[in-house]
């Protein structure tokens, strides 16, 4: 990583700082969010009487997480984006 103009340590700090910002968002908001199958019936048949039938969408727009190890699944992607944008942004 050095060589790659990447100062380790900042990176590992920052990678902390960010596993435990979605540990805690997990835990604190996550686990609040109850959408109940009631609750998106109700939304299905507001959505189909303001119509919209003809609508199109493809499947590449659809995104379903289904993470199969949900510690490393949710925090590693979103931390490669991060290391991406700190090496794009010249402060390394």
């Amino acid at each position: 990583m050095e060589s790659d103009g990447v100062n380790f340590n900042r990176f590992r700090d920052e990678l902390r700082n960010e596993i435990l910002i979605t540990r805690l968002k997990e835990r604190e908001v996550d686990s609040k969010i109850l959408i109940t199958d009631a609750e998106i019936d109700n939304y299905l048949k507001t959505q189909q009487n303001l119509g919209g039938k003809d609508d199109e969408y493809s499947l590449a727009h659809i995104l379903v997480l289904v993470p199969s190890r949900p510690a490393r699944s949710k925090s590693r992607p979103s931390a490669l984006r991060r290391r991406r944008r700190w090496r794009n942004s010249g402060r390394c």
